[in-house]
């Protein structure tokens, strides 16, 4: 594919939206691609677990980005009743009090986000390895493929955020998901790290 997968979609793209239905190899390439063009020494990643969670839970360590309690008028999740992407930053209430300009977006909700952290190990990737095995489970057999990416030695990245169809317990910035990296599907974009080099 030459682009995201529901790219040609209105509802899962707008252009104040996440980008979605990219796969974890996908997103990174965009980091690397942003990194080269601007050149301006600064160095772009998809974050680990730990820059996620700083960016999100704060010195403070919130439970959500905001605060303690969810708030539907705060962020897309299944209570908002959104049923769908919105774009970022119309929760205004729900951006992390501290940040550059005044806070961080859509950390909670709207859609999952790539780690560059494996689940189960808990270390940061600069690739993850490709697994036929978890493609051939995710054509056949979507239960062998859940049961497979519980496997503790299996080498797949975290996600972390939750999205619009899930629930507050997934809102919370200590709730970690997981998917294969190959994966492209509609509730799962990605935001770039930025570091001084």
């Amino acid at each position: 594919m030459t682009e995201p997968k529901y790219w040609r979609e209105r509802r899962f793209n707008c252009p104040t939206s996440p980008v979605v239905g990219v796969s974890w190899y996908e997103a990174a390439a965009f980091c690397r691609w942003l990194e080269e063009k601007y050149n301006n020494g600064f160095s772009y990643h998809l974050p680990t677990d730990e820059e996620w969670q700083a960016a999100a839970a704060g010195k403070e360590k919130r439970e959500y980005p905001w605060g303690k309690k969810i708030d539907p008028q705060k962020c897309n999740y299944v209570e908002t009743g959104l049923e769908r992407i919105s774009p970022v930053g119309i929760f205004q209430d729900g951006k992390t009090p501290d940040g550059i300009g005044g806070g961080v977006h859509d950390l909670a909700g709207n859609v999952w986000e790539w780690t560059r952290s494996g689940y189960h190990q808990k270390k940061p990737y600069d690739d993850f390895p490709y697994d036929p095995e978890m493609d051939e489970h995710w054509e056949k057999n979507y239960l062998e493929y859940y049961k497979k990416r519980t496997e503790k030695d299996r080498a797949i990245p975290a996600l972390r955020g939750g999205g619009f169809h899930n629930s507050s317990f997934h809102c919370r910035c200590a709730f970690r998901g997981n998917s294969n990296p190959d994966g492209r599907d509609y509730f799962v974009g990605f935001r770039c790290a930025r570091i001084t080099l």
